[in-house]
């Protein structure tokens, strides 16, 4: 009787107080064919002497820099070619926000967070391995089993998450490096407060 008791007590309290569902991490390997990995990956050894500490960031020892909107880079990343990889909600647009080629050097690191809202509606986040030579992971809660999983990125991989939504992180490089680029889509451009403080600046 007891036992039936604690059962209909915490089936009333799911239906009070509904469990928050979350987006949780995608972890996407071989993303792009090879040919257009291969562009990317050239366009980014152009890139990296112009690679600057980052200004306004939780991440420590990250360099990186902003992608104009008609770059190559730029162009891949918000392609219907990626869009319809990425298999998210067919409403969703590439963001104005400037796609990010960012490089964790050794010493690099980021502490558990979760990405800001910069739009009305949480967008969606990329993290696009270029090259990984080192030692760090990404972490990641996840709340349903209450465990903690990593994964050491592959080159040409993806990794989706949605704002506000799993708290991760990056741990320190302490041999080689790797290089990411960074980008969003939403689902709408109406911006949060948040937007005009998170602005990529190097």
């Amino acid at each position: 009787m007891i036992l039936i008791l604690c059962i209909v007590c915490v089936l009333v309290l799911l239906i009070i107080f509904p469990s928050k569902e979350t987006f949780g991490l995608r972890y996407i390997e071989d993303f792009f064919p090879e040919e257009v990995y291969l562009q990317i990956r050239n366009e980014c050894l152009k890139l990296k002497k112009k690679l600057k500490e980052e200004k306004n960031s939780i991440a420590v020892g990250r360099i990186g820099t902003t992608l104009s909107e008609d770059h190559p880079i730029s162009q891949i990343c918000n392609s219907n070619m990626t869009i319809q990889k990425l298999k998210l909600p067919p409403n969703v647009i590439p963001s104005d926000t400037p796609v990010e080629y960012r490089l964790y050097p050794k010493g690099g690191q980021m502490d558990w967070h979760k990405d800001t809202v910069l739009y009305t509606k949480p967008q969606y986040e990329m993290v696009y391995t270029v090259n990984n030579t080192s030692d760090s992971k990404t972490l990641w809660y996840d709340s349903k089993s209450g465990q903690v999983n990593s994964v050491s990125t592959k080159p040409n991989s993806m990794i989706v998450v949605k704002a506000d939504d799993i708290q991760h992180a990056v741990s320190e490089v302490t041999t080689g490096e790797r290089g990411i680029l960074k980008f969003a889509y939403t689902d709408t451009l109406e911006k949060t407060s948040d937007y005009y403080k998170n602005v990529p600046y190097y």
